[in-house]
């Protein structure tokens, strides 16, 4: 099994690369790249996945959980990190903890691994961590740069939080046997395929824009305690609560939740700090190599778990 998902997984990282010389030798620009997957194929790929999903209710429970997870571990890395380090660290610290790259990494691995079944439920989930992005997230990231009503306002204006809740009502409705939707669905297979390449391959352009890569061991300690530690067991814990006594999820759920607390650092971390001036080489580092270790990471965890 762990050799069948490594198998699965390591072509994402084929396109990563093709992202990385792309980014270097074409000068593919990196923010009209990702206002394409964030305002054009993030949304399709969203509202035609969770109306494809059979819905239940209790489902609208996983982004509250994703969410308080993600601020948990965010709080937790800012007030520890507040003790070590005098100067903004503590802020970046925070921000990459609460989050990880579970969009552009982590779905195009489920949809390897288990298919576009579970695809609806798992952007659903992943909303929690949209929402922390542009709330909690950008408070400790970039306080002093944004306001708390300006992350809102930023919030309300993604075209992925609307085509949430339009993808919800037309799941409740079963409206999605209709002959306009079944149109849809003919080009949501292309939409949700550019998605995932376009998703890999900004990861590599992200990477190939910093200006060389530097190894800073303390830092890079701090990164994967927080995101392969932390998260993983905070959400392990929740999962280990419903299994023995609350029973609101089925198992494949609980594959999902710990599927998304595995994701490497976010890719956004390297615009941060660049953004930020904050030792954005160090960065760029931490997050290149959580992506690679999270290739051997992920099947470890599905495979324990399972």
């Amino acid at each position: 099994m762990f050799t069948t998902l490594i198998y699965n997984i390591f072509p994402l990282y084929m396109i990563i690369a093709l992202g990385f010389i792309a980014g270097k030798k074409l000068a593919v620009h990196l923010e009209s790249t990702a206002n394409l997957a964030i305002f054009v194929l993030t949304p399709v790929v969203i509202f035609g996945a969770i109306t494809k999903t059979n819905f239940e209710a209790q489902y609208l429970l996983l982004p509250f959980i994703v969410f308080g997870v993600g601020s948990l571990c965010a709080l937790s890395a800012y007030m520890l990190a507040k003790k070590r380090f005098s100067d903004i660290t503590p802020n970046l610290l925070g921000m990459a903890s609460g989050t990880g790259n579970t969009g552009y990494f982590g779905l195009p691995v489920l949809l390897t691994i288990f298919g576009e079944g579970l695809a609806g439920v798992y952007l659903l989930m992943n909303f929690g961590i949209i929402f922390f992005e542009n709330t909690l997230g950008y408070f400790l990231g970039a306080r002093g740069h944004i306001s708390t009503k300006d992350a809102l306002k930023k919030l309300m204006r993604l075209p992925a939080l609307h085509a949430t809740w339009l993808g919800i009502l037309v799941a409740m409705f079963s409206i999605e046997n209709t002959h306009a939707m079944i149109i849809f669905y003919i080009y949501w297979e292309y939409f949700y395929g550019a998605w995932i390449v376009i998703g890999m391959m900004l990861i590599g352009i992200a990477l190939s824009k910093v200006q060389g890569f530097r190894i800073n061991p303390e830092l890079l300690g701090w990164f994967f305690a927080f995101k392969f530690i932390a998260w993983p067991l905070v959400m392990f814990g929740i999962v280990m609560m419903d299994r023995s006594f609350l029973h609101i999820f089925d198992e494949t759920i609980h594959v999902l939740m710990m599927l998304l607390s595995s994701a490497p650092l976010a890719s956004n971390v390297v615009a941060f700090a660049a953004h930020l001036n904050l030792r954005p080489s160090e960065a760029a580092t931490a997050v290149l190599l959580s992506t690679i270790f999270a290739l051997v990471f992920i099947p470890f965890v599905l495979g324990f778990f399972l």
